[in-house]
């Protein structure tokens, strides 16, 4: 019976080390791809809305590539 409850937990164990290292690997090969980038993903889901959405297209005209102003360096008096 001490072998039989032994060879329990070690498959319990291997279990979930396997689950583990499957999820691990997922992310590794997923992280790195360009294609799977947030903000890669973000941008294009934003300019296919534009195409949809004119009025979305021309707010986002009216603020996109404005000269950035930068602030007046404080009076060193």
């Amino acid at each position: 019976m001490d072998d039989l409850d032994e060879a329990t937990t070690l498959l319990r164990v291997l279990s979930l080390a396997t689950s583990s290292i499957n999820r691990l690997v997922r992310t590794h090969t997923r992280i790195p791809d360009p294609d799977l980038d947030p903000a890669l993903l973000l941008r294009t889901a934003l300019l296919e809305l534009e195409e949809e959405w004119p009025e979305l297209k021309a707010f986002g005209d009216k603020y996109r590539n404005k000269p950035r102003v930068e602030p007046l360096p404080p009076d060193e008096t």
